[in-house]
């Protein structure tokens, strides 16, 4: 039995595994500056009350959800094949997947603005953070990933050792 296709699929699941973990983090940061911004934009102009407090816990806790639900479609539908693709080719860095993450971001942007994106959209503090989680993730996943890339990197290169008993 040949367990390349083995080890194969369980770098898969660990990569999938670290995908999703890389999704919720980078939604929850996300979600903590959009808070971070919204009771900002609060307090210097001058309408920082309980309710304004409320609506930006809100407003964070739904970006952050709406987030994590698109990060974890983009792992299924863009970031699984990726990685597969990309390890065939033994191609272990991180800028595929930012690039992957960012295009995702303007798509994601598209549908919210209900529009192509432009670059000037994203100057405001409102739409500012809508490029965030998929570059954040992306960035998340190769920490978690670079000591695994490591891994298999250095046991390819291993030297066979075979023992006769």
């Amino acid at each position: 039995m040949n367990p390349d296709p083995i080890f194969a699929q369980i770098r898969a699941n660990v990569a999938f595994e670290h995908m999703v973990m890389a999704a919720l983090i980078a939604a929850a940061a996300s979600g903590g500056v959009v808070f971070v911004f919204q009771s900002v934009a609060a307090f210097f102009s001058g309408r920082f009350t309980w309710s304004a407090l409320f609506g930006a816990t809100y407003g964070a806790m739904e970006f952050s959800f709406v987030a994590f639900l698109i990060g974890f479609f983009a792992a299924v539908a863009v970031g699984l094949p990726l990685f597969l693709m990309l390890e065939r080719v033994k191609l272990r860095k991180v800028w595929p997947y930012a690039v992957a993450g960012l295009a995702i971001e303007l798509v994601a942007a598209g549908f919210v603005l209900k529009r192509i994106p432009l670059a000037t959209d994203f100057a405001s503090l409102e739409n500012a953070p809508l490029l965030l989680p998929g570059v954040l993730a992306a960035l998340i996943f190769g920490r978690r990933m670079k000591p695994l890339w490591q891994a298999a990197a250095r046991a390819e290169t291993a030297p066979a050792v075979f023992r006769v008993h």
